[in-house]
This record gives structure tokens, sequence and C-alpha cells, in this order.
């Protein structure tokens, strides 16, 4: 029988939701802080990291064992080991860092204890973390994330490095984070340094380990191998990204570490404050017996199902069928050329050039039976992403001024918000708690994994009864009447990559509810200047033609922003939506994407070629596919369409124009017996397509 920690997916480790598909269903028990020992990787010559490390541990009951090369003065000194033999190899590092003394020495305490039991700890540990002395470890995320594990089972969680070309498997991260159930401790232990040679590294080591004992390797996306909390890649880190995170690693390249702490603090106390009002937000200000303002509240996707669980006290509540309707609205806007100008590789044609091609992640579509449960799509064209021209002419000159010109030209295109109301208005009447809209503004270089996206998004409807009718949802009358997010009927939702409380990056796509879709649908026409960040958004690129670029790429960011909270749409953070691709890909090559992080993200902007794009399509369908799943098929394969595919050739010369006859609309799902491409090729005949298939008629 093939180890839990095998594959067939041509990699060795395991998404966090691949790993919970197979350990199967379990009940939540949020251990002790003192369940868990972490065992730092320390020097006496780096002390000072130690002692800011058990400052922000200072009134944690988490035991820690700092391993070091010689006793240090910045913690107790029975927190610290130290080995009897110091090996003082040189290596290429030289004698002074100790380097390689200190890669041993996380192995050789282990060794030395080779069961938990050994450990000597005052209780005994049911988790062991290995650090390094510039890891920081968020102990609240980490015991909610142990709790949903039963810690007699082996695994190995962190943030698995794949493609990295070192010894030709896939290894935890060293300084991410490696964290072992004491199952997989008492497994790997007595063996290290035996069968488990030292291999230069102690992540390698633990790697080859674990592939060698068949314990899984499960990819931990909150375990931070280097200090990515900002992957928009603008000024500064981005908090939001560790909401719930584990673990981040490289202090010292952390900017506002000193900071970390008290804003987490902040953050948890959001729901301090929510219990204290009955668990009502809404988007205006009021007195303290009013809702409170939920346009300064910050969530997470995972601190909103904290929020939603805590509201209900804990209660059990009855599971709902999540059957999903999903929109693709593709508005037709490019990347800003800035960011794709120095990896621009000759023959491959540019994202502008690509704005009228159907985007290679809508091959996923054709495989949607891998995701298990009824899904119901459609995918629409509209126009270039453009601000009101309300909105524009609140701001004056100063969205000129950012980008260093006289004036601006104001496209006569409709708005992106007006376009969201299009397709709101031509939702299904019912369930809109089930219904969730894609807005892509830049469809030649958003990635958008399907799979992982559905997930999360069943994740967030499941938390919630369909919501009825329009008539019947209390939500959709008064754009800012207050939300009970303890009670069953769905809030207005929208998932995307926020940063701070400047703007959603739009590179990263924006995903609606039907909730949320019919308040912005009822929202009064907004006047709002927009007001850019001198820092975040600064605005110094070489030519007049790329800063305006850049001004409204920042500008309708901005807008997304205000416009969600301002007509009392509850945005939700998600790290996993992340707006360039080079903040979310380390450790690989440009030409081969880090498979881990492919796998666990729900969409990647700024992807530079459509070979890259389908590249990454066939990754995620792959690993999704991978299990046989139950078939619905009998060959001939057939399949029941929401409708029918019109699709005019007029419109995909002149798409470009924005008028609204030229508008595409392709309905799904997909037969698979006709593939997504072949399709769409006959669809650009002159003649409009209509498909009527019937599961029982044996023709398509």
């Amino acid at each position: 029988m093939p180890h839990l920690g095998d594959s067939s997916y041509g990699d060795r480790f395991l998404t966090l939701a691949e790993y919970d598909a197979r350990v199967g269903p379990r009940a939540k028990r949020r251990p002790s802080a003192s369940e868990v020992l972490v065992l730092v990787m320390a020097s006496h010559s780096l002390q000072d990291r130690v002692a800011l490390l058990e400052h922000t541990w200072a009134d944690v009951q988490m035991q820690r064992i700092y391993l070091v090369d010689d006793w240090l003065n910045t913690a107790p000194r029975e927190r610290q080991w130290r080995p009897a033999v110091a090996l003082q190899s040189p290596g290429s590092f030289g004698v002074e860092s100790n380097y390689w003394d200190a890669q041993s020495r996380q192995l050789d305490f282990m060794r030395s204890h080779p069961s938990v039991e050994s450990l000597a700890s005052p209780v005994q540990p049911n988790w062991i973390m290995l650090a390094d002395d510039d890891t920081f470890v968020h102990v609240d995320a980490l015991l909610d994330f142990v709790g949903n594990y039963d810690p007699h089972v082996p695994a190995l969680f962190g943030y698995v490095l794949s493609d990295a070309h070192v010894l030709g498997y896939d290894y935890p991260c060293g300084g991410a984070g490696m964290l072992l159930s004491a199952g997989a401790y008492d497994i790997l232990a007595p063996r290290l340094l035996s069968e488990c040679p030292l291999l230069a590294f102690n992540d390698l080591t633990l790697g080859f380990c674990s592939h060698s004992q068949g314990i899984p390797l499960v990819h931990h996306p909150g375990m931070h191998c280097a200090p990515d909390v900002n992957r928009a890649m603008r000024p500064g880190e981005n908090l939001m990204d560790i909401q719930k995170g584990i673990a981040v690693h490289r202090l010292i390249g952390f900017q506002s570490f000193k900071e970390l702490v008290g804003t987490l603090d902040m953050l948890k106390g959001q729901l301090r404050a929510l219990l204290q009002h009955r668990c009502l937000l809404a988007a205006r200000s009021g007195s303290d017996d009013d809702p409170l303002d939920s346009r300064r509240f910050f969530w997470s996707v995972p601190a909103f199902a904290d929020a939603v669980d805590a509201c209900r006290q804990h209660s059990p509540r009855a599971a709902h069928a999540v059957s999903l309707h999903l929109e693709f609205l593709l508005l037709g806007g490019v990347p800003v050329a800035g960011y794709h100008r120095d990896r621009h590789v000759p023959l491959l044609a540019a994202p502008a050039s690509r704005r009228t091609r159907w985007p290679e992640w809508l091959e996923q579509l054709r495989h949607l039976d891998c995701s298990g449960k009824p899904l119901a799509w459609r995918a629409t064209w509209g126009s270039a992403p453009q601000l009101s021209p309300l909105q524009v002419e609140a701001s004056g000159p100063s969205l000129a001024a950012n980008a260093q010109v006289e004036a601006i030209p104001v496209a006569k295109r409709p708005s992106w918000l007006a376009q969201v109301k299009d397709a709101a208005r031509a939702l299904p009447k019912s369930a809109p708690g089930h219904q969730w809209i894609f807005v892509d503004f830049s469809p030649s270089s958003t990635f958008l994994n399907v799979f992982e996206s559905v997930r999360v998004l069943r994740s967030l409807s499941s938390l919630h009864h369909p919501g009825g009718s329009d008539k019947t949802n209390p939500y959709l009358q008064d754009v800012r009447g207050p939300v009970d997010l303890g009670a069953e009927a769905p809030p207005p939702l929208a998932v995307a990559y926020e940063y701070f409380d400047l703007n959603v990056e739009q590179a990263a796509g924006l995903w609606i509810n039907g909730v949320a879709a019919r308040r912005l649908l009822r929202c009064q026409p907004l006047r709002h200047p927009i007001h850019l960040d001198p820092e975040a958004h600064a605005n110094d690129w070489p030519t007049a033609e790329e800063r305006i670029a850049l001004m409204w790429h920042n500008a309708i960011a901005v807008d997304v922003f205000r416009t969600l909270r301002f007509c009392g749409v509850i945005p939700l953070h998600s790290a996993s939506m992340v707006p360039h691709a080079l903040s979310y890909l380390p450790y690989s090559t440009y030409r081969r994407s880090h498979s881990p992080s492919v796998a666990t993200a729900m969409s990647i902007g700024n992807v530079e070629s459509r070979e890259q794009m389908r590249g990454l399509s066939q990754l995620v369908t792959r690993r999704a596919c991978a299990k046989p799943q139950p078939s619905r098929w009998k060959l001939p394969v057939q399949m029941r369409i929401l409708g029918g595919i019109a699709l005019r050739a007029a419109s995909l010369a002149r798409f470009s124009g924005g008028r609204s006859e030229a508008r595409r609309t392709l309905f799904g799902p997909v037969p698979c017996c006709l593939s997504l491409g072949a399709l769409l090729a006959r669809c650009t005949s002159r003649r409009s397509c209509q498909y009527a298939l019937k599961r029982s008629a044996g023709d398509v």
C-alpha cells in the first residue's frame, strides 16, 4: 500500500486541501500553548534576535528551547541546550559564523531525544516546531491551525520548496518553520544522522527523511519562507497577509517588526468589539449602540469564518449543500506595461496584444467535474475598466499631478462598476449567497486557479443559507442596513487582495457574491474623489504614457476599495489572490513556476506569457483531477448547458471599441467530449453558434 505521503501528481508534496481530503473529517480541539515545543536554531553571535523573540513571546506559555553554540545572555538558561561537542566545520561560510554547526544542531538535539517522551518537558508536547532565530511564530494562529489535526498522525507542515533543483526532490523551507506532529517526530528523530544522513542543510535532511519514511510533506502558504508579506510589491509590509499566518522568516528584512505584534493584537481585537455589538456591522457611522462601522474592519477569509463561528457562540449549524453559480466578467484591461518590461522575451506575444483572446485558464472549466459538486458558470466579455466621469470630475487635477502631466484623457467607455451592475442584473433570482462573480480586470495576464477558488468560495458559502430569493434576503433593500454575522442569511461579501487600508489590487481580480452584487446595483452614484497615496502609489516611470497607465491602474484600485466599503460590502482579504507573480514564486525560475505556490493560489496577477498561463492551468488541473472521481458520464459524453453559445465574429474584431453590441458571452459547462479550444474555434465563424446539448439525445 502506498504511503500517505506518496503523490500521483509527479510532485512529492500535498496541499492542505489535499491532505484534508485524505485524512478525513475530525473534531476540532484548540490545544493549549504548552502543548507546543519550538526548537530555535540560535547562536551566541546573534543573540539579540533571541531577545526580540523572547519579547514577542513574553506572555505565552509555549515551550521553547534555544539550540545554541554557547550560552546566551538574552534567554533563561533553562530554555537553552548546547551540544557536548561543536562541529566547528568551516564550510564556505567561514569559521566565525559556525554555519554548518548550526545546521546540524537541530538534528543533533532530535537524535539525542529520539522520542517525544524523552524530551523531559513539563508538559509532553503534541507538536514540535523547528525554527530559526529570525523566524516569528504567530502562536494564536499556530494553535488554531494544529487544533484541526490529530498529533498522533505523522505529518510535516511547512513551506515546501519544489522545482528548486536541489537533489531532485521537494523539501520544507527551514526558515519558514517545520511543524512536526508528535507522530512524525517519533519516526524521524531516531533516524536522523544515521539512516537519514546530514545533507548539508537541516531542512534538506528532514525533507529527504520524510520522503523515505512515507511522512506526508504538506505545503502551508501561511508559513512564509521569505518576508513576502506584500504580494502587491508596493512599499512596506502588508500585515493583512499574516492575520492568520503561522510564521514569517527573515525578520532582519522586516521593516515593521516592532509593530507586528501590536497590529496582530489590533486585528484580533476586531472580534472582541464585534461580539460586544451583537455582531452587527453597517457601512455607516453612529453612536456606541449602533452597529459597528464595517468600513473600519479588516478580515481575512479564515478570520471571517472564525468571526461567524464566534457570533453563533460556536453552536453547531446545519450543513448546507453548496451548488455554486459562477459568473466570469472579463474586462478588457491590460496590465501596466512597466510591470512586464524587464521580463519581456522576444518572439512572445506581449499581454497587450493578447487582449482579445479568451484567457488560457478557461481550459480548467472543462474539468469542473473534478471539483466534486454541481457547478454552473458563464463567462462574459466587457470593455476595458474605467472610472466613472463623476469621480474623475470630483478628483480634480490631483490625478494629472500624480501622472505628472497637464491633463489626462477621460475615456467614454462604461466604468468597471457599471459593467458589474450589468452582470448583477443577469444573475438568477434565487440563492444569491451561492452566486459569485469574478471580475477579471486584466484577462491577458491574470491567472485564475478555478479549483482552489471554488474550494474557498464553497467554504464561505457554506457558512450561511443560500439566501432564498431577492425578496427575502434582508440585506438587499438598504445598502447601508446592518448585517448580522450570526444570522443564517448570507451577507454581502467580496474576496480580494487588500493592500492596507488603501486599495484593492485589481491585478489579482475580485470575487463578489450575489448579495454584494445586488447591493452594488442599488448603491447611489459615487462621487467621491480618488486620493492616491504619495508612497504606495508613487508614479515616476519614464514616459508620460506609462505614468498615465500606472495612474489609472492605481486610481481604479483605490476606487474598487472605496466602492465596496461605501456600498455596504464586506471585503475579505485573501493572501492567496496574488497581485504580482514575482512576489509569490520564490526559489523558482521565470520559466518554471513554483508548484506549491500555484497549487494553493486562488489567482495570480501579472503572469507574463500565455505559455506560462497555460502551464499554470495544466498544473492545477492535473492535481485536481489526479484522484479518480465518480463519473456521471457515459460515452458518447454529453452535458446540459445553461443556454447556448452566442458569439459574433464582428465582436472579436471590434472588441476594443467597448460597444454594447460587441459583448461576448460563453455559457458553460462545456461538454468534455469537445475541447474548449475547439468549441471557441467553431464560434469564430461568420455565423453565430448555437449548441443545444441534450443528455439523452446522443448527439452534439
